[in-house]
């Protein structure tokens, strides 16, 4: 079997009554040489486990995995000046549902993301940002939707449920945790990506109008580093 590879730009989680889409750019990928990747934990009171999974090169789940290239993202609205804050860098894994009468879908899935505001023309910041993914604890960040919001670099996790409502972290809860468990060397036999990276963590998501969910007990185990 053939890898398929879909390139798809996911739109920036623009916050529009009960809808959130993200501007981040992605690398899909279709390949038996990945996984079983996995996304497990309690959202909104509901257990959740979303495994990506293939036999003989085949998926045996709806669930596929994905990971974030910062060399592609935009910037964040019409009216940025030539400063270090025009671009928003993205770099982590996703693990999305896949729905056969509508291909692609945003509900059900999860993005787990580092992010940095970056200048348009420094645009090669990947081998940077690889530097933060270390084991341990990390801070999150905020998802940036114009150039005068504030900048604040860190995780940013972006959630979709089954109802294709949008959910996303933010940096203002003391309570909140992520941890990084382990960033190991595991480059794919197609040489579509570098590392396997797992985390855990426990937040709040937030939708527009300020409404929270509980992320607990989570744990997100995906493809890094797109080559």
């Amino acid at each position: 079997m053939n890898y398929i590879i879909m390139l798809i730009r996911l739109l920036t989680y623009v916050i529009a009554f009960s809808t959130i889409t993200f501007f981040i750019s992605c690398k899909k990928v279709d390949t038996n040489s990945m996984g079983p990747f996995y996304f497990k934990g309690k959202i909104n009171n509901a257990n959740l486990y979303w495994q990506a999974s293939y036999t003989n090169g085949n998926p045996t789940s709806n669930f596929r995995s994905a990971m974030s290239d910062p060399a592609g993202s935009m910037p964040l609205d019409g009216t940025c000046l030539p400063n270090d804050s025009n671009y928003q860098f993205y770099l982590g894994t996703s693990i999305f549902e896949i729905h056969e009468n509508s291909g692609i879908d945003q509900s059900n899935s999860i993005s787990i993301n580092f992010t940095r505001a970056g200048s348009t023309a420094y645009r090669d910041v990947k081998e940077e940002m690889k530097l933060l993914f270390t084991n341990g604890i990390k801070s999150y960040g905020l998802l940036r939707l114009f150039c005068n919001d504030p900048i604040a670099d860190g995780i940013v996790i972006t959630y979709t449920d089954n109802n294709n409502k949008g959910w996303k972290s933010k940096n203002i809860n003391t309570g909140d945790f992520f941890e990084q468990v382990s960033l190991t060397n595991k480059k794919s036999s197609d040489g579509l990506y570098e590392k396997d990276w797992k985390a855990r963590f426990s937040c709040k998501l937030y939708d527009d109008f300020g409404n929270f969910i509980l992320a607990e007990d989570c744990e997100i185990f995906g493809p890094v580093f797109p080559s």
